[in-house]
């Protein structure tokens, strides 16, 4: 029975310790307490799925809309990470022991399985209601891990993949013995024969580090020189000192830390915070990062005052308004470098929007982060 298996007792785990919501818990306890439920591999009741209807899902679109089958995907840059790990995930046989139990009573479809981290020896249980065998409609999705809190993480995505290509191949069950046997594709690349001493062996050095990471870090001195250009020419008759900050901690809220790029001091002016970017998007495009304001996913607008600024709504200015706080520094520079151009701004504290930042950051550690510690 499934309230009495393993992995439903790290479900009743996390519920003891209130890592889900109080929405996620009555769900899975009703589950739990439910001990009429048979399950099986069998996936016939399981609704007619699409990848239309997977990607959108997964995209943020809500589930009472998803019963269009063929509706097109939203390629979103922040969603579509979801459904390449979701993707990844399935690829890579991370998906076991999916089971299904058909809810005579009220039609519910319910399918579990059990899916392994991508990175460590890991497995989480995913859970998925469907409101019933006609359409594909989500009633509730869960998962043990952190980010399944959301309903949409990458192990949700892989079990609705899995379940979508068992309906492409027409497969009545999830049991591995009821696939057609085969053998995997020879490898499409060619190549050549040659005499074992004319082989050359070459270890190939892969970076794990984003492009956009590296370029920044080996820009950073560009960009600290292009803000230092820029002060001097505005405060070039004052004493200045730019200089590395290190991490920080505010002995006021210890949970929370900061490592601005630099620390800068201006004679008259007192200390500044400094964060610095250098823009791959600007040097891919050949143009000033300014001339790249308001466009699609990118940091800099425009304001009232058709003056270029950082996007007030962006997770970079949470970001500078958060190393503010925590250096306990009212000013900051803003610097954006690329070789077509750069962007400097200075950006002031904003107490208001701190204040709102920092209750849901001092709400999250003690109400979330640290029972989650105290359960390991």
């Amino acid at each position: 029975m499934y309230a009495g298996s393993d992995v439903l007792r790290d479900i009743s785990k996390a519920v003891e310790n209130s890592i889900l919501p109080s929405s996620s818990r009555s769900e899975i306890d009703k589950i739990l307490k439910n001990k009429t439920l048979k399950w099986d591999d069998k996936i016939d009741g399981v609704p007619k799925l699409s990848l239309g209807w997977v990607t959108n899902y997964l995209t943020g679109e809500p589930a009472s809309k998803m019963s269009t089958h063929d509706q097109q995907p939203d390629w979103s840059d922040m969603h579509r990470r979801v459904l390449d790990r979701a993707d990844g995930l399935f690829n890579a046989g991370k998906v076991t022991r999916v089971l299904c139990s058909n809810s005579e009573a009220d039609d519910i479809v319910n399918v579990k399985c059990t899916c392994g981290a991508s990175m460590k020896q890991q497995t989480y249980t995913v859970m998925l209601q469907f409101l019933n065998k006609r359409t594909p409609v989500v009633e509730s999705a869960h998962c043990t891990c952190l980010a399944g809190l959301s309903q949409k993480c990458g192990h949700v995505g892989a079990l609705l993949l899995a379940l979508l290509e068992c309906q492409k191949k027409g497969y009545s069950s999830m049991s591995c013995t009821s696939r057609d046997p085969s053998w995997p594709a020879p490898a499409s690349k060619k190549t050549e024969s040659c005499q074992v001493s004319d082989l050359v062996i070459e270890k190939k050095s892969v970076s794990k580090t984003p492009r956009t990471k590296e370029f920044g870090r080996e820009h950073e001195g560009d960009a600290a020189d292009a803000l230092m250009q820029h002060v001097y020419e505005e405060y070039g008759d004052r004493n200045i000192v730019l200089y590395h900050s290190g991490l920080v901690i505010n002995p006021l809220m210890p949970f929370l830390a900061a490592s601005p790029d630099r620390i800068l001091y201006i004679e008259g002016e007192g200390y500044f915070v400094v964060e610095l970017k250098s823009s791959l998007k600007s040097e891919n495009l050949k143009q000033c990062p300014t001339e790249l304001a308001d466009a699609s996913n990118y940091y800099l607008t425009v304001d009232e005052e058709d003056t270029v600024i950082l996007d007030r709504e962006h997770n970079y200015y949470f970001q500078v308004l958060g190393q503010m706080a925590v250096c306990n520094l009212k000013k900051a520079f803003f610097g954006v470098w690329s070789s077509y151009g750069c962007h400097i701004e200075q950006i002031e504290f904003d107490q208001v929007v701190w204040d709102e930042c920092y209750e849901k950051l001092q709400s999250f550690y003690t109400k979330h982060y640290m029972k989650f510690v105290n359960s390991q």
